[in-house]
Formats: C-alpha cells, structure tokens, sequence
C-alpha cells in the first residue's frame, strides 16, 4: 500500500505540475492575444495616419507643381520684357547714330 500511497503523491504531483504549467500558458496566451489586439489598433491607426500624410503630401505636390508653372510663366514674360528693353535700347543707340 506504501507503494501505491507514494505513485499517487508522485502522480498527483505530476498533474498537478502539468496543470501549472497549462495554467502559465493559458494565462500567457491571454496577455499575448491582448498585446496583438492592441497592436492591431496601433497599425489600424497608423495605416489612417499614412493615408492622411500621402493625401497631403499629393496635395502639396500639386501646390508645387501650380507654383512651378506661375514661376515659368512669370520667368518667360520677364524675358520677353529684356528682349523688347534690348530691341528698344538698340533701337535708340541706331537713332543716335
């Protein structure tokens, strides 16, 4: 009877270990689950913020591009003015003569 008395204590020891350890894995998975649910938000949140700065950015982009275009412009009607400014200037040197 000592025998089995002592492989129960061992047995019941063993289960009792293993139910531990399932109990610390459990409780593991849990923590883990929540960690990726509140990661998931994050990347929810940062995949809203992404789109929000790429929106901007093409906004920006065709500020940028408006602007360039207003400044050829304006460069190209600055020329025309020298080259009349010249042509006039000569002009009147040929007068002088």
């Amino acid at each position: 009877m000592t025998n089995d008395l002592r492989n129960n204590r061992i047995s019941a020891l063993v289960i009792g270990i293993a139910l531990g350890v399932a109990l610390i894995a459990f409780v593991y998975a849990f923590v883990q689950h929540a960690e990726a649910n509140r990661q998931a938000a994050i990347a929810v949140e940062n995949e809203k913020k992404a789109m929000e700065c790429h929106q901007e950015v093409q906004k920006m982009n065709q500020q940028l591009n408006d602007q360039t275009q207003r400044l050829q412009l304006a460069v190209e009607e600055v020329a025309q003015k020298m080259r009349l400014l010249e042509e006039q200037a000569a002009a009147k040197s040929k007068n002088k003569k």
